[in-house]
């Protein structure tokens, strides 16, 4: 059986919601428990993702930018006069299957590409517009998702009851993958 495996994370967090609250703990005078202070952050960071993903929202984060998803469509590549796909995304399951019904593909490394067809050929990301804030240095600073929220906008797009048009990113800042 073919098993794909998931590496270590590019973006490893450095401050998690432990050193938040001892920050909490000594600005306040009589400060809530860890573990309720812990949950009321989750309960909020849920509820602004909740916000962004189910009803298209742009949340502002006060002085640090603005948190929004946006689309936008892969426009193919030419390689020696052929559209190429090797910059669209692998779907790992379907070419697992592939797979194990023709072993000589799977020699030959056939993959299968993402076509994105459920929502006419847009892919979606989060973006954290930082460059209307403040922050010193915020070229070094990164927002990524945890695979929750991800797979929340995946389980939204998908869903054919569910009608939501996000925002069309039509600046230069589109992924480099795509």
């Amino acid at each position: 059986m073919l098993t794909f495996k998931r590496g270590l994370g590019k973006n490893n967090a450095n401050c998690v919601l432990k050193d938040s609250y001892k920050r909490y703990e000594k600005i306040v005078k009589n400060p809530l428990g860890e573990r309720d202070y812990i949950e009321i952050c989750k309960a909020f960071n849920e509820f602004l993702m909740l916000d962004v993903v189910c009803r298209s929202a742009q949340v502002t984060l006060g002085r640090l930018g603005v948190l929004s998803i946006k689309k936008y469509k892969c426009k193919p590549r030419m390689v020696e006069g052929k559209v190429s796909v090797n910059h669209m995304p692998v779907d790992y399951k379907a070419t697992k299957e592939y797979w194990e019904r023709n072993p000589e593909a799977r020699a030959r490394k056939e993959l299968i590409r993402l076509t994105n067809d459920h929502t006419n050929g847009y892919r979606y990301r989060f973006f954290w517009d930082k460059f209307t804030t403040r922050l010193p240095n915020k070229q070094f600073y990164s927002f990524t998702t945890v695979r929750r929220f991800s797979r929340m906008l995946s389980d939204v797009l998908k869903d054919d009851n569910i009608i939501i048009d996000f925002f069309l990113d039509e600046t230069k800042l589109r992924p480099k993958k795509c």
